[in-house]
């Protein structure tokens, strides 16, 4: 699976690629890199998919585990870097692997209700650079 599939992940990558020497951004982007590897690419059939088959819904669920997972380890990153608006840590940026236990251990209705109130502003840094 490649960063360019998902518009989020794709935003990371070129923060990512921009800060070269920041440490939390390039671990947050090997983390990432490295679990989008392991999304098996699903093989090319020779004749007609059924796309509600066995292997096509394995494929997605996989696909949607690695982008939910390397998500989670994004907003780590940012909040450990301050790329959150509104800040979620009143005494600054915490630490990575602290935003990343935080995050992985959000159940999934209070990730969701934190990303509604919560942005990343990877572009903002992008744009003035």
């Amino acid at each position: 699976m490649k960063f360019s599939e998902v518009p989020n992940l794709s935003k990371f990558e070129k923060f990512a690629s921009a800060n070269p020497d920041e440490e939390v951004v390039q671990q947050a982007y090997s983390m990432v890199a490295l679990r989008l590897q392991q999304v098996e690419e699903p093989e090319k059939p020779s004749g007609p998919v059924n796309p509600h088959g066995p292997e096509n819904l394995l494929s997605m669920k996989d696909r949607c585990a690695a982008i939910e997972e390397s998500t989670r380890i994004i907003w780590a990153c940012a909040a450990a870097t301050g790329n959150i608006d509104p800040a979620m840590w009143k005494d600054g940026n915490p630490d990575f692997q602290e935003a990343v236990n935080y995050f992985w251990g959000l159940p999934d209705l209070e990730w969701m209700d934190l990303t509604e109130h919560h942005r990343i502003t990877w572009e903002k840094r992008l744009g003035s650079q």
